[in-house]
């Protein structure tokens, strides 16, 4: 889904992940165990054209924006999927990859400029889904209001049997 507009101002910012910020500091962050270990990219980590080819397919979803997660307007630090699920509701995942900039209060603003925007284009929900074992997100989620929904064997990875928590939140 091309989606032109910016959230946010230039000390933090979100904008649509283009083919060019796709850069191997991008792809080291989706191959490092102490960033991924909490994602299903771990089990396969794309290379940097397969990557490429990701951002494009999202930049042609009807359904995805990915954005990137950029500080003083150029310095990428992580990215944020938006996933709708109708009109009305939309999944989010959240990726900090610069590990100095985890716990620091960037994954907070980041996820209240979707929630703003959520507002503005009158969304009902927020919906996102984290490992149990990721106290981080739980933490965060928690912070800007999300409510449990339930818990759920995440039957993605076969080899696993990683409870994955849903959270949501109601915008309106």
């Amino acid at each position: 889904m091309r989606f032109k507009k910016v959230l946010g101002k230039s000390d933090l910012l979100l904008r649509q992940l283009e083919i060019s910020d796709v850069t191997n500091k991008y792809i080291n962050w989706l191959h490092s165990p102490e960033i991924n270990k909490f994602m299903q990219v771990r089990i396969n980590p794309p290379n940097l054209e397969e990557q490429k080819v990701y951002v494009q397919n999202c930049i042609e979803s009807e359904d995805e924006i990915l954005f990137g997660i950029f500080e003083n307007n150029v310095v990428m630090i992580g990215t944020l999927k938006v996933t709708f699920i109708d009109p009305l509701n939309i999944e989010i995942g959240i990726m900090i990859g610069e590990k100095e900039r985890h716990g620091v209060g960037v994954g907070k603003k980041a996820l209240n400029l979707i929630i703003e925007w959520a507002r503005e284009i009158n969304l009902e929900f927020l919906h996102a889904g984290y490992e149990i074992h990721n106290i981080a997100s739980k933490n965060l989620f928690k912070s800007l209001g999300f409510d449990v929904h339930k818990g759920v064997i995440n039957d993605l990875l076969p080899h696993e049997s990683t409870i994955i928590e849903r959270v949501w939140l109601s915008v309106q």
